[in-house]
This record gives C-alpha cells, structure tokens and sequence, in this order.
C-alpha cells in the first residue's frame, strides 16, 4: 500500500512537472510569435517609410508602375506604411542626405552613395545602344559609331551606365556630340525626332517606351552584349535603418524573389520575357 502511495505521488510530480514545461513552451511560442510581429523593429518603420520616386518608366510614372505595386506587397509583408514622395530625379540623393526620404528605389551601388544608404538589389538590368534604322550606316556596331567621331548620342542626365559604356564614350569628350535628357521619356523622343541618331537606356526603359512596332520598324539594337548588366533595388537610408533593420529587409527581399511575386509584379508592366530576364533569382 505505502509503495503504491509512493508511486502515485512520483506520478503526479511527473505529470505537474510535464505541464508546467508544455506551459513555459507555449508561453515561449507565443513570445516568439509576438516578437516577430514587430515591424517597427524589425523593418525601421515605427512612422511611415517615405519612398522617394520620379518618372522611371515601368517604375514608377504618372503614379503608377512597379514601385507602387510592390511596396503595396511589401506593406502588406511587413505591416509597415509606405509614403510615396515626388522629386526630380536629380534632386532624390540630396533629399536623402537632408533626411526627406528614406528609400530611394531602382538604385543602383555607388561608393557615394553607399556612404548615405545601404543596398538591397532584386534586378540586373543592362544598358542599350540603340539607333534609328534610316540613319547613316554605322556598320551595326556601337564602337563604329564611335569611331566615325560624328553623329549625335543621347542619354539619361546623370544615369549610371557602366564601365562599359563610360569608357567608350571617353572618345566623345570635346565633340560635343552628347545630349542629355532629363527624363528617359524626353530620350526616345529626341531619338523618334532625329534630334539624336543613337541613345543609351536600359532595357526596361526600350520596352516601356517604344511599342513593339516601333521596334521593329524604326530602330536597331547594337551588340553590347559584353556590358555588364547593372544591379539594382532598394537604397535604405542609414540615417534611417540599422544594419540588422537592412538584413531584414534583404531576407524579405530574398524570400519575395524565390516566391516569384517580385517577378510577378515586375510582369505586370513589362513584358514577362524581359521581367523573367532580369531577376537575380
């Protein structure tokens, strides 16, 4: 009688003992779960995020385009809020240093600008030569063109081509032959025009502006294939977002590339072939 005493005695400790550890894990799932649920922790928005935006074709135009989409799949990602701030394209950097935004989207890596913001890049975007088909023969290639030291070029004021590209148009200093747009749509219609016989853009900007039509009828696309394509994505303000706050922001990156929906999204203003071909992932 007294063992069996005992032996119920041990079992009810045992069986306190097993609750009490299944409510402390309980109680730490449920922490656990509360403190993912931090976005102003965990993403550096305790206050609206401010998104500094300007004309970029696919990106971002008339208040529209791939930024709006995906910072909307974003916002409902974190639980975080997005304000949308219009700037000239050329006045975007020095807002950040000023405190007036805290990302700037479709950036791509400068040493300059890697002082102001940290990076978080979803796209691989190439450069273009592209040139009118009625125009003089330049023998198809970008280097020809160059070399003939006439016929005009236009570009993107400011836009970051490449070391490729930089280097070539090295040979065109003092010709006076370049003409900067401030705005990519401003481009392709100096090239429609005639006002410019060759431009560089980046792919997403050929596709955007020009109908496959156009394409096909009026315009060549040079061979730069060995160009390097130019990553891009997010610049996150430092003043802004901490180091872990960023490599929180690449693992929502990540996992948005791996799922597809940053291609998706990206799909829904390009065509799906060119979306499909510029994902890092």
């Amino acid at each position: 009688m007294q063992m069996m005493t005992e032996q119920l005695r041990w079992l009810t400790a045992r069986i306190s003992s097993i609750r009490m550890a299944v409510a402390g894990l309980m109680i730490c799932t449920y922490a656990g779960a509360a403190t993912a649920l931090e976005p102003g922790r965990d993403y550096g928005c305790t206050t609206p995020i401010r998104i500094g935006v300007y004309e970029f074709g696919a990106w971002y135009a008339q208040g529209k385009g791939v930024t709006v989409d995906l910072f909307d799949v974003i916002s409902a990602y974190t639980g975080c809020t997005f304000e949308l701030v219009e700037l000239p394209r050329e006045d975007v950097w020095f807002a950040m240093s000023k405190g007036d935004i805290d990302v700037v989207p479709g950036s791509i890596w400068t040493k300059e600008r890697a002082k102001l913001a940290r990076f978080v890049t979803y796209v691989n975007v190439p450069n273009l030569a592209i040139i009118r088909r009625d125009g003089p023969d330049r023998s198809q290639s970008l280097d020809a063109f160059l070399a003939q030291r006439s016929g005009t070029i236009g570009l993107i004021d400011g836009f970051l081509y490449g070391s490729y590209f930089d280097f070539r148009l090295q040979s065109t200093l003092g010709d006076d032959r370049i003409v900067a747009a401030t705005s990519p749509a401003i481009l392709f219609e100096l090239l429609r025009s005639g006002a410019v016989e060759l431009v560089l853009a980046p792919s997403i900007h050929y596709f955007y502006y020009v109908s496959e039509m156009e394409r096909q009828a009026s315009f060549e696309v040079l061979d730069t294939s060995k160009a390097e394509a130019q990553q891009s994505g997010f610049a996150l303000s430092r003043a802004r977002f901490s180091g872990p706050q960023a490599d929180n922001w690449m693992r929502m990156v990540e996992k948005l590339l791996l799922d597809g929906t940053i291609r998706e999204v990206i799909g829904r203003h390009l065509p799906p072939r060119l979306a499909n071909s510029i994902m890092t992932r």
